[in-house]
Parts: structure tokens; C-alpha cells; sequence
């Protein structure tokens, strides 16, 4: 009856026959009543009821009242729970947006993953030569003496840095070179000790909790399963932040979810491609086997009495400075035309359907930005989560990812042929134009299509006599929905 997420409404009522509830779901009214007899009674025809239960915030809903009392059920889970909502920093935790994606696979399979690290080595290859030296120690978790634990009724939780497990605890940690640009923002409104002590909780989350049946608490992000099917799964990613903590620090966090998670992150794709070949595995008959042994006969006793692994496998670092960021001063030059924006937008388009990056690359102007936002009208980018926020460093790491050989949801790449029509001119300076078009994209890859439909804006700009992309942003049609992975530029 509802298909918008948020909003105020005073009641609800059915689009297809008109029955009216009230807000506790009750039926309040229902169209032509006379076609009913006259022993039907209202209260016993009211919307489904959930049983709710709330722990430090979250929100748990049941259809299931007979169930036993929400914190005996998490049980060994509240205090991973509790630690896990330390990441404000001594701020309350809030939402900051969400990424919806879709892959081809049972719910389980996802499950498993948030904590398996065995696999993060391997499938996570290009994301951890993406990072910058300065974070590198961030990740040495991957050697380090780590643990998967069992937390008992279906709930588990991997503790990757074992040393940042008692957040309320100095621990010796350092504000990271990474960090320091931020540190100094934030320093006029927030004391040093303070951050410091954020930076903590925000800068190295410690482990990936799972919530039996569908929900973990993963680093810096709430993810939510909805099994669709036996063989389809949607997954929303749920990025959270300080509420009213340093608005720095909270764009710090949206930039650190871009890079890994959602669609087009570095991470999420490469994992949804190997959840849909591990689907296709199972279905490969009853003979073959299924390996759960790892481990098996390696397990101790962890402090809640249940096993504890671990799980790790050793990880090759290799770790690639990025580029230094450099501003460009715009000149004015003659007017751009708008059949001159035509050509090059074409142009760009054939550049991306050949898969031709370092060309592209070169199309750009260094500060410029390339989105794509999650929310169509959105405007404000750099303090809203994207799908997609990539300067020019994260632009030649995009590529490089999606050229490397490594990415598996890059490799074989999908075939592209993409349409630009209905050009439209924003906004016309002198050495500078913004134009709108529609942009139909279809992507094939194991034999399967997909079409993707978006408003592009192009901000171009005049630079020694050529034309360069200052700014590009893709509006997706269906960007606040539930999206593929994309493993290829839009």
C-alpha cells in the first residue's frame, strides 16, 4: 500500500479495492460493504501485525509473536551489538543513506560471506591495491590473529582486529596520516581527545557481526537481505554516520562506503560475481561436493563457550600511491556550441563501449568529479551517499581495477552499446557549458542483457583549444532501487 520508505500519512488504504486501515493496521472502512454478510466483522480483518523489540536502536519486527524475548535471542550478540553502535563517537548513530543491488544467488550464500575473510585476499585483490599507504596497517588484520566465533542461534561474528575490540580503551591508536586533513577541519569545533577517540570508533571498526536470519552489522554499514527466491537476492546497504558530529567526518564516511560498497564500488561487485558462480556451482548435481571443513578439528573454545576459528588466509599486499590532486584554473575561451557537445559526448560513448579508459581519462579536467548519485535530485553530493563520487584519483584507481585482470566481476567484461539522444543546454558561459541528454545503456554479459536508462549531465570546459569534462553526473532512472552489480563505466 506504501511504496515510498519514508514520508507521514495519517492512515492507508488499498489501491485495488479501497479498504482503509487505520495507523495500528486495524480496518477502519471498506468500499460497498453490502457484498459482504452481515456476520463480518471489521477487527478481524486488519493488517498483519509484527512482533517489535528494540535493542541499543536497532529495531527487530516478527510475524512470529510466540518467539522468545528479543535479548535472549541475540544473546551473545548484544555486546557486539553495543560495540558496534559505539562508531558515533560519543555521537548518537544515524542513517546517512542507502545503496540497493541484486544478485543472482541464494541469501545464504551472502550470509556466509560478511564472516568469511578466507575469500578477501582473492576476490578483494583490486580494492586492496586501491588503498593508499597510509591506511595499509588498517587491513593488516588479513594477518593478524583475528577469529570467526560462533554466537549461537545462527548469529556469528569475525573480529578482525582483536586489539580495537574495547573501544572505551586508549589502545595506543594514532590518527592516521589519512586522516590528519580532517582532523585539522574538525578541530575548531571538536577537541582533539575527542576525535581522536572517533577516529577510533570511525576510522577501524573491529569486526562483521551477523544477525541470524538476515541482517550484519558490517565495518561502518548495516546490510539488510530480502531473499526475492531460491535464486535471487536483493541487499541493502546502509550507511551510517555521527549525528552531529563533525559534518567532515561524516562526508569521510560516505567517501570510505562509495569506495568499497554498492554497485560500483571496489568491493561489492567482485563479491556479487562470485556469489552468482557459486549459485551456478550447487546446481551442478548431488555428486559434486560442498566444502564446509574448514577449520574443522582447529576450533577452540571461544568466551562464550561456543567454537571459535580462524579463519584467515594470508593476504599479498599490494598497495599503490594515488595520484596527487592538483586544481585547475578555468580560462575562458570562446562559447562552447552545442553541436560541439554533441560530438564530444558521442565521442566519449564510443571511448567507453571500446573500454578504453586511459583515453578517457584523458578527457578530464584533474579536479573534476565523476557521480552517480543514489537519490535522482540529488545535488548536494559531496554530504549525501552516491553510488559513484570519484575525483581523479579514484577515477585512474576505477580504471586500473576494471583493466588489472583481477576484478572478477570485471573479467570476461561486459559488452556495452550505449545511446545518447535529446540534447539540451543547462547553463552556457564563456569557455563552458552544461548539457542534458538520455542516455539508453545496454549491457550484455554471459549471454544476458540488461538496459540501463539516465539523465547525464556533462559540465564541459574549453581548456588550450580542446574540450574536457569538468564534472559528469548519471542520474539512473532506477538508481533508488535495486540495482546489478556494474562492473564497467556509465
Amino acid at each position: 500500500m506504501r511504496t515510498r520508505q519514508g514520508g507521514k500519512i495519517s492512515s492507508f488504504q488499498c489501491p485495488y479495492h479501497g479498504w482503509g486501515y487505520a495507523l495500528d493496521g486495524s480496518l477502519r472502512g471498506l468500499s460497498y460493504g453490502e457484498g459482504y454478510n452481515e456476520d463480518f466483522d471489521k477487527k478481524h480483518f486488519g493488517l498483519l501485525k509484527l512482533k517489535v523489540g528494540i535493542y541499543n536502536g536497532m529495531i527487530f519486527a516478527l510475524v512470529n509473536e510466540d518467539v522468545e524475548p528479543l535479548e535472549d535471542f541475540l544473546g551473545n550478540a548484544k555486546p557486539w551489538i553495543d560495540l558496534f553502535m559505539k562508531q558515533g563517537g560519543g555521537f548518537p548513530v544515524k542513517v546517512l543513506g542507502e545503496q540497493q543491488f541484486s544478485f543472482p544467488g541464494n541469501w545464504k550464500i551472502q550470509l556466509e560471506n560478511t564472516t568469511d575473510a578466507y575469500h578477501f585476499s582473492v576476490v578483494h585483490k583490486p580494492f586492496l591495491q586501491s588503498l593508499d599507504a597510509e591506511i595499509e596497517d588498517l587491513f593488516s588484520f588479513l594477518d593478524g590473529d583475528g577469529f570467526v566465533e560462533d554466537l549461537g542461534n545462527g548469529h556469528s561474528v569475525m573480529v578482525m582486529m582483536p586489539s580495537l575490540i574495547k573501544l572505551d580503551e586508549d589502545n595506543g591508536w594514532k590518527i592516521h596520516e589519512r586522516f590528519s586533513a580532517l582532523g585539522r577541519a574538525c578541530a575548531e569545533n571538536t577537541a582533539r581527545s575527542r576525535y581522536a577517540a572517533s577516529s577510533r570508533r570511525w576510522g577501524a571498526r573491529a569486526s562483521n557481526l551477523n544477525l541470524f536470519p538476515n541482517a550484519a552489522c558490517s565495518l561502518s554499514f548495516f546490510r539488510i537481505l530480502r531473499p526475492v527466491s531460491v535464486e535471487e537476492t536483493h541487499i541493502r546497504h546502509i550507511a551510517i554516520g555521527m549525528d552531529g558530529g563533525p559534518e567532515e567526518a561524516n562526508q569521510m564516511r560516505f567517501r570510505l562506503h562509495e569506495h568499497f560498497q554498492g554497485p560500483m564500488g571496489f568491493g561489492s561487485p567482485d563479491d556479487a560475481e562470485v556469489w552468482e558462480r557459486v549459485q551456478r556451482g550447487t546446481a551442478g548435481g548431488p555428486e559434486l561436493d560442498i566444502l564446509v571443513n574448514r577449520d574443522k578439528g582447529l576450533e577452540k573454545d571461544g568466551s562464550n563457550g561456543l567454537p571459535r576459528g580462524n579463519r584467515y588466509a594470508r593476504c599479498l599486499r599490494h598497495v599503490e600511491e594515488g595520484d596527487e590532486q592538483m586544481s585547475a584554473v578555468m580560462t575562458a575561451e570562446k562559447t562552447i556550441s552545442l553541436q560541439e557537445a554533441q560530438e564530444f559526448i558521442w565521442l566519449e560513448a564510443d571511448i567507453l563501449d571500446r573500454a578504453d579508459y586511459d583515453v578517457w581519462l584523458k578527457l578530464w579536467i584533474e579536479d573534476g568529479h565523476y557521480v552517480i548519485p543514489v537519490e535522482r535530485d540529488d545535488d548536494d553530493f559531496r554530504n549525501h551517499l552516491n553510488i559513484l563520487y570519484d575525483d581523479a584519483s579514484m577515477r585512474k584507481m576505477r580504471t586500473e581495477r576494471l583493466q588489472g585482470g583481477f576484478a572478477i566481476s570485471a573479467v570476461p567484461a561486459a559488452r556495452t552499446i550505449r545511446l545518447s539522444s535529446r540534447f539540451a543546454v543547462i547553463e552556457s558561459l564563456p569557455g563552458a557549458l552544461k548539457v542534458r541528454s538520455a542516455m539508453h545503456l545496454t549491457e550484455d554479459k554471459f549471454g544476458r542483457q540488461r538496459p540501463f536508462l539516465a539523465d547525464v549531465e556533462h559540465h564541459l570546459v574549453r581548456r588550450d583549444g580542446k574540450l574536457l569534462i569538468h564534472d559528469k553526473i548519471v542520474r539512473l532512472i532506477n538508481s533508488e532501487g535495486v540495482l546489478t552489480s556494474i562492473s564497467y563505466l556509465s
